[in-house]
């Protein structure tokens, strides 16, 4: 809870082949083995990027989200915190990926996100899986590699 991860610099992180795995810059969920729900979580300032990878091969060592939440009860996990994950704000970065998503909220209250620049190739830049008060504000800037942006945008900015 409060935690803030900022001013980070992550270019071409994954040094070789990843096969299968699932290399994302940041990730957190709530289960048995991970029990304490995030809260009030701010993502500033950092830079993930790529190497790119449009055709999604297993083979090229990029990233397949910079941003991945999972709250209780999402994503296959159980067990842990049941307060719920609330709160985050993800602001004034620069990622680079590769996959489905940049970023993938399933079940964060208060998502926002705002004065990002987003220069990945996925198949679109955000997934919201569940949660509510997702506010995805007109001031990020999308590069012209992703297919949609994937969830309404709140027009006008975000907060600083």
């Amino acid at each position: 809870n409060k935690t803030v991860i900022a001013f980070n610099t992550a270019i071409d992180m994954v040094p070789t082949d990843p096969d299968d795995s699932h290399t994302d810059f940041i990730q957190t969920w709530v289960s048995t083995s991970h029990p304490t729900a995030s809260s009030d979580v701010v993502i500033r300032g950092n830079k993930a990027i790529g190497p790119a990878n449009p055709k999604r091969l297993d083979s090229v060592p990029s990233i397949h989200q910079c941003v991945m939440v999972e709250d209780k009860g999402r994503g296959g996990n159980s067990g842990g915190d049941s307060t719920g994950m609330k709160n985050w704000l993800v602001i004034s970065n620069e990622f680079g990926d590769s996959w489905n998503q940049c970023i993938k909220n399933d079940g964060v209250d208060n998502f926002v996100v705002t004065k990002n620049k987003f220069v990945g190739s996925s198949t679109r830049v955000m997934e919201q899986a569940s949660g509510s008060g997702l506010k995805f504000h007109s001031d990020n800037v999308i590069g012209d590699g992703y297919g949609s942006i994937g969830v309404p945008v709140t027009s006008g900015a975000g907060p600083n």
